[in-house]
Formats: structure tokens, sequence, C-alpha cells
């Protein structure tokens, strides 16, 4: 409840206060992720049912940018990100909501940037075997580092740090869930 509580008012201080009243751009990104500590859900019998790793997979956001100066812009972003497998008897996926927060050097053709990130209602569930088994995260913080290529003057190739951890609600248990990942970006 407390983290719930902490990751609302954070929702609400940035988009009363931060994020600019009208977008220069609006933001659309895709990536894929690697990295983190190897996390797994275990049956009753602590038995591995499923494994991935707490960094990976795939994101989709949208958001926009707002320029300061010709050199200096901010961008906000919510989405998703997401890993998942499916099989004949089972479907696994770990899934966390990330609202990020960026601030970014640009020149011609390059960005450099530093930001925050809140990852919401992280979780790693299978359902469809003979049990459903899921394991609920804390709500988690994290830092951002990201360069981006600008291919023209709508796509963004970009690489993207993100340095967070994953606590778990059940036990205490942390992992590391940093990743590197591969972005696409689309401004509108």
């Amino acid at each position: 409840m407390r983290h719930n509580l902490f990751s609302l008012a954070l929702v609400l201080f940035v988009s009363n206060t931060i994020i600019p009243s009208s977008f220069a751009e609006v933001l659309l990104e895709a990536g894929i992720h690697t990295g983190g500590d190897e996390i797994t859900l275990l049956d009753n019998s602590n038995t591995v049912i499923e494994s991935t790793r707490a960094g990976s997979k795939y994101t989709l956001n949208i958001g926009g940018t707002k320029s300061f100066t010709d050199n200096v812009e901010a961008q906000f972003s919510l989405g998703i990100k997401s890993d998942a497998s499916y099989s004949a008897d089972k479907e696994a996926s770990w899934v966390r909501y990330p609202l990020n927060a960026m601030l970014f050097y640009r020149t011609n053709k390059f960005r450099v940037g530093l930001g925050a990130t809140a990852h919401f209602y992280p979780e790693f569930k299978v359902s469809g075997t003979t049990q459903n088994v899921s394991t609920k995260y804390e709500d988690a913080i994290g830092a951002l580092f990201e360069i981006d290529y600008r291919l023209d003057s709508v796509f963004h190739l970009g690489l993207r740090y993100t340095d967070i951890n994953y606590v778990s609600e059940t036990n205490g248990q942390s992992f590391d869930g940093s990743s590197v990942g591969l972005l696409l970006i689309v401004l509108i």
C-alpha cells in the first residue's frame, strides 16, 4: 500500500509540475532490451516453472518532447515494458509500466540524455498450467542514460541504459533489472 501511495504521488507531481503544458512533438518509441538478473517463478514444490531476465525485453512508449533552447529539450513518456513466452500449456509474462522523464542535450545529429524512470506494478506470472502462479514486485525508481542518432526529422535510433532494481513483495528479494536497449524513436 505504501508504494502505491508513493507511486500515485509521483505521477501527480510529474503531471502537475514537471510536464510542459504543451509538447512540441509527440513521441512514439519502441525498443528491445537485454540484461538484469535472472528471475524465476516457482510452483508450490519449489520447481522452476519459468524464468526470464529482469531487464528484458520489449518496450512501447508514448509521450512528448519540449525544447527549452536550441540544444536542450525535455522528454516524458509512459508505456509498457514486457517479456512474454507462450507454449501449448502455459503463458508467461514479465510486465511493468514505466514513466520516464529525461533531459537531453542535442546537436544536429545526436542527442545525449539523463533522466529518471518509475516502473509501476511489476509482475511476473504464469497461467495455463495446472496452477496459476505470480510474483508481484514493489514499484521501482531508476536512472536512465540515452544516446540517440537522428536519421531525419522524424526518426531517431537510440541506445538506452536503464539502472533499476526490483524488490519482491512476497519475500523482499531484490533483483537487478538494469538493461541496455536499442530504440526506434518517432517524433511527430
